[in-house]
């Protein structure tokens, strides 16, 4: 039987080498690695477009060539119409912490202690931060495409896993069972 030439207690980065570390991984090696181990989501927020619709009722009176007098009125009204825009692509690390997301456009942190609630969706979570209008942010999980083309989205076991898992690490006495 071969034993391993490092000791178990040894303080040696595994994918480096270098030496002192407290843990796995150096401070470099483990960014990389947690980028590796990075979800690819799309941001989907919030987004309300105002329109205006009206229209005229009533009807027109001839009082002479080209001049007309019109009865009724014209009412006009604003509609607010709320719909989920896709804001970014990138990463999303879900940490013992924090939640992280990081893209071409929008990089933030939403501390666990700053979330109301989460949402399940189908391939994805919702996420209500702590805010005076607090507006979802969906992370909608990406699979690469079998036939080749853009991603697609994930399955639903995704969904309920990452709103499961996100649920757990945000309860207050996590830290007695982790």
């Amino acid at each position: 039987m071969r034993s391993n030439p490092l000791p178990r207690w040894s303080k040696i980065c595994e994918v480096c080498g270098a030496e002192g570390v407290k843990n796995r991984y150096c401070k470099s090696c483990a960014v990389e690695v947690s980028r590796e181990n990075m979800a690819q989501v799309a941001l989907i927020g919030h987004s309300r477009p105002k329109t205006q619709q009206g229209g005229y009722g009533g009807m027109s009176v001839r009082l002479a060539r080209g001049i007309y007098y019109h009865f009724g009125g014209f009412k006009g009204e604003s509609i607010d119409i709320e719909t989920l825009k896709e804001i970014d692509y990138g990463g999303m690390l879900i940490a013992t912490q924090n939640i992280y997301f990081g893209g071409p456009h929008t990089t933030f942190r939403i501390p666990y202690d700053h979330i109301v609630s989460f949402r399940p969706y189908s391939a994805g979570i919702g996420v209500f931060r702590d805010s005076a209008n607090a507006k979802a942010e969906v992370f909608t999980v990406m699979e690469p495409n079998p036939n080749g083309g853009n991603p697609v989205n994930a399955r639903p076991l995704v969904g309920w896993f990452l709103f499961n898992m996100a649920h757990c690490l945000a309860q207050p006495g996590r830290k007695d069972f982790l």
